[in-house]
């Protein structure tokens, strides 16, 4: 993926996958960086650890000491909803027993989760855990005459806002009056006192940065989640950004690719290959795996093929909540009942979507359909193709099924697009009269999806082949087959 431009005083967002890297890059040499990173519910891997299941930092055991007072939580509790960790500078800080990461250091979670391992600083190594991040209220504070100066803290709640409007995280999930301490990427602030009380008490000051244009670092996330970055607005203290605010880049990098599996041979002094004819991902072990002895037969690298991955999806999928059904016993073609998100006009609602994986899914990505009708802006009513932007636009082998029926799909139907329609009639009510739109998505629950096995059944001849499909995931533009996904 090529790398992504920032623009000054702005902030943007990615999602990452568990061991794919991502790459900061300085590239005027004098810009901060305000990194964040969230782990949510949802893109939660596993890890080892019930430290991403455990929520609350009172044990089980001490939860009857005060008694009279109940342990039920609320159902949005501030700063965030139950299950979100997010990178702790503070944490990092007391667990490295130092105040500013190096390469091979781990970034933490609130909860002692490895989030991040810092692989690589072209920098002198010059970054920054102890200053908070600007925000409205700190910019007032230094002579300001309003609130109304842009911040860091704001970019990342706006960079948290789009990435839950494209069906990222659920929207709401993190409060817009609490703002984490980042990660100051190539800040300069050091210490320029002693710390006892006659020297200064360890006073700290902002002074440009050190690091050149062009330079970067790279970290590997260790679970799932979303990062956030801000090229810091601040020009109020001139040290930060060397007294003038400039774009930065940033570009998510893949795990490691290769072509083949490395095992050793019964003797364990020779290697063979054996090689994989579909498109394989590989990513090799921890470090600590490759300085062990190997039992001979045991690959040194772990697989992630195409097919494996297929199985894996599905399977997921099928321990879930939903309903799947296959054909013929092909785990590449299946169907799911999927439920209208609540709070919406389609909560009483049952659809029936059709599935295919292609042999080169994830990296081809999935088509879809809906076999009962669905009154719909972005759902062609007679095909059931679907025309959803966030898949069509940003689909990558880091999404999986799961988050097609939990995420993109609710967030369709919660948020429809009447611009840029399948169905022109659904759109034209929708902006015209939304009562009666909601009136009518009712009125074909009613018919067509309540009874969804047997309304399924007569349509399904109909629907098959008419499938909505996401662009490969290294598109050469070529025209898309009929029925795919389009733009909104």
């Amino acid at each position: 993926m090529p790398s992504v431009t920032i623009p000054a005083r702005t902030g943007d967002y990615v999602a990452l996958k568990s061991g794919q890297r991502l790459k900061l890059i300085n590239l005027h040499g004098t810009q901060v960086i305000d990194f964040w990173a969230f782990v949510f519910p949802s893109t939660t891997s596993t890890t080892g650890s019930d430290s991403t299941s455990t929520t609350s930092f009172i044990r089980s055991s001490s939860s009857t000491e005060v008694t009279g007072v109940t342990t039920s939580q609320p159902a949005t509790p501030f700063p965030f909803v139950t299950g979100i960790q997010y990178f702790a500078a503070s944490r990092t800080r007391s667990i490295l027993s130092k105040l500013i990461p190096g390469t091979k250091d781990v970034l933490y979670t609130n909860k002692s989760v490895p989030l991040f391992t810092l692989l690589e600083d072209t920098t002198s190594g010059v970054h920054d855990t102890l200053f908070g991040c600007c925000d409205r209220f700190r910019m007032h504070n230094l002579g300001h005459p309003d609130f109304e100066h842009a911040s860091c803290a704001e970019n990342m709640h706006l960079a948290l806002r789009r990435a839950a409007a494209q069906g990222v995280f659920r929207p709401g999930s993190i409060s817009d009056e609490w703002t984490p301490d980042p990660l100051n990427v190539f800040m300069n602030v050091p210490i320029t006192t002693s710390l006892d009380r006659e020297s200064g008490g360890g006073r700290i000051e902002c002074i440009p940065p050190e690091s050149k244009a062009g330079e970067y670092i790279v970290l590997r996330a260790e679970i799932d989640c979303v990062a956030v970055m801000s090229a810091c607005p601040n020009d109020l203290i001139v040290g930060v950004n060397a007294g003038k605010c400039l774009s930065v880049e940033y570009e998510p990098l893949p795990p490691h690719y290769y072509v083949s599996t490395v095992f050793l041979s019964a003797s364990g002094d020779d290697y063979s290959t054996e090689a994989d004819p579909a498109i394989a991902h590989f990513e090799f072990l921890h470090k600590s795996a490759w300085d062990t002895p190997h039992t001979p037969g045991i690959g040194r690298v772990k697989m992630s093929s195409p097919k494996r991955r297929i199985e894996t999806d599905v399977m997921k999928l099928m321990m879930s909540d939903y309903e799947v059904t296959l054909v013929n016993d092909n785990m590449q073609e299946f169907y799911v009942i999927f439920k209208g998100p609540t709070e919406t006009p389609f909560a009483e609602g049952k659809w029936k979507v059709h599935v295919e994986l292609p042999d080169q899914y994830p990296y081809k990505s999935p088509s879809i359909g809906f076999v009962n009708k669905i009154f719909h802006p972005n759902i062609d009513e007679g095909s059931g193709s679907v025309c959803l932007d966030v898949i069509n636009q940003t689909w990558s082998p880091m999404f999986d099924m799961i988050n097609i029926f939990e995420v993109f799909l609710p967030q369709l139907l919660r948020y429809p697009n009447p611009t840029d329609p399948l169905n022109g009639e659904a759109a034209a009510l929708l902006m015209r009269e939304p009562r009666s739109y909601d009136a009518r998505v009712k009125e074909y629950i009613a018919q067509y999806a309540t009874n969804i096995h047997d309304d399924a059944d007569e349509d399904e001849g109909e629907t098959d082949g008419e499938l909505s499909e996401v662009e490969d995931f290294n598109s050469d533009g070529e025209d898309e087959p009929a029925g795919a996904m389009e733009d909104v």
